[in-house]
């Protein structure tokens, strides 16, 4: 009796099936020799289904980790990573259509990746549960359920080294999906989870908006993109008077920079936007109409189109959008992620942490400031870095004791979008690290 019961936990967490999920004409896909997988993951008795998509390495997936990939937001999907970053094919960025082309440099060459959209209810992922809240907290813990569920279905990735990666707000998911494994490795030894190490690009450390518009402020400042006496008046007045009349004059001036400037790259320029951080920055700006410069209504269409549903066996009324706006609203954001740095580290986890240094949304000195918090934490060198094929200069890698910590030139929010070849080098030396 005690083994049937168990079975049927087993069965009801989990409606994973490989054989069932493969896919063997990728929407939009050339040919290809990679096997690629669609399907749901189940937990908590159905109060939770899950969408992931994973494909096997592009060369020798036998011997090659498994890297889950992470969206970010809170609330958006890890898809637009596959689609316009990391995966095998992505699309021509600035074009108003769904083009694809060959990623010389994608993350499969060096992984096989697991997507997964979490919390419940981003992309194609449904929350059944009245009574759940969206939090830092469950993020780790049903995470952790959803990759168990997952590997139990993929018996041969079980032994795997995993990486957890992903950009933004992943910079809060990974670091408390982390704590759980570890945790729970610790529980229970006999089903331990390999995890290896954790890579996060410009990546929400502490998670307070007052600290992040501090040092994002910060940012321009020392880039020179206010006059000097706004500049003065932001690094004065606004740090010991905030409400000053000074001061408020300074922030006027600053939406009036901000409103034709892509945060997502401040030296790059704007396609449109109908993300979720035009709404949420027109709400907040109020006569900022163009403040962000990520056009999501492509990925929209694409993961709306019928014939995309249907070569993916996804149910025709199933509606999928890049980032759930209820969930960015009703998150709770209970954690800080930097405070847990040093138990990974003590729990031999590999920690790599990057930012482009052309980001306004998470910027290279927020970074930095929140590096500045983690107890212990002591630099060890700062040196540049050159793009091993080209010789040119590819950015600084900053190592400290308990983690490595890469500034990427002329990168924006989306690292892996604006520097493939450099980005690569950077997967590819840390995950190879002795």
């Amino acid at each position: 009796m005690r083994y049937l019961i168990i079975l049927v936990l087993v069965i009801g967490n989990s409606c994973v099936d490989p054989e069932i999920d493969e896919i063997f004409d990728w929407p939009f896909y050339p040919a290809h020799k990679f096997k690629t997988y669609n399907g749901f993951v189940e937990i908590y008795n159905g109060k939770q289904t899950i969408h992931y998509i994973f494909m096997e390495s592009i060369n020798n997936p036998e011997n090659k980790p498994l890297i889950i990939q992470f969206g970010g937001g809170p609330g958006c999907s890890s898809l637009a990573g596959l689609i316009s970053g990391i995966g095998p094919y992505v699309r021509i960025w600035g074009s108003d259509k769904m083009e694809l082309t060959e990623n010389p440099y994608s993350l499969h060459k060096l992984g096989n990746v697991l997507y997964l959209d979490i919390p419940a209810g981003v992309g194609y992922s449904e929350l059944h549960d009245d009574n759940y809240q969206w939090s830092d907290t469950n993020t780790g813990l049903d995470s952790y359920e959803i990759i168990k569920a997952w590997l139990h279905a993929f018996q041969q990735f079980k032994a795997r080294e995993i990486w957890l990666s992903g950009v933004s707000y992943s910079g809060m998911y990974i670091p408390c999906v982390a704590e759980v494994i570890i945790n729970k490795n610790k529980q229970f030894p006999d089903d331990k989870i390999n995890l290896k190490g954790i890579m996060v690009g410009n990546g929400v450390l502490v998670n307070e908006d007052e600290f992040i518009f501090k040092w994002n402020r910060e940012y321009l400042v020392k880039r020179n993109f206010f006059d000097l006496v706004t500049s003065n008046v932001m690094q004065v007045s606004c740090t010991k008077h905030p409400n000053s009349a000074s001061c408020q004059r300074a922030l006027e001036r600053e939406k009036i920079v901000r409103k034709n400037l892509n945060p997502y790259n401040v030296y790059g320029y704007c396609y449109g936007d109908s993300s979720i951080y035009h709404k949420i920055n027109s709400a907040l700006y109020g006569d900022v109409e163009d403040y962000s410069c990520i056009d999501d209504g492509i990925l929209n269409n694409y993961f709306n189109n019928p014939e995309v549903k249907q070569k993916l066996k996804i149910p025709e009324d199933k509606r999928w959008e890049s980032c759930n706006i209820d969930i960015f609203m009703n998150y709770k954001r209970d954690k800080h992620s930097h405070v847990l740095m040093k138990f990974l580290f003590d729990n031999n986890i590999r920690i790599l942490q990057y930012s482009g240094n052309a980001d306004d949304i998470i910027s290279v000195d927020y970074t930095y400031a929140s590096l500045k918090l983690i107890d212990g934490l002591k630099q060890i060198s700062r040196k540049p870095f050159a793009n091993y094929q080209t010789q040119q200069m590819a950015g600084w890698i900053v190592e400290y004791n308990f983690l490595t910590f890469y500034i990427i030139r002329s990168a924006g929010h989306m690292v892996p979008t604006d520097q493939r070849a450099n980005t690569y080098q950077m997967y590819e030396d840390f995950i190879n690290r002795e």
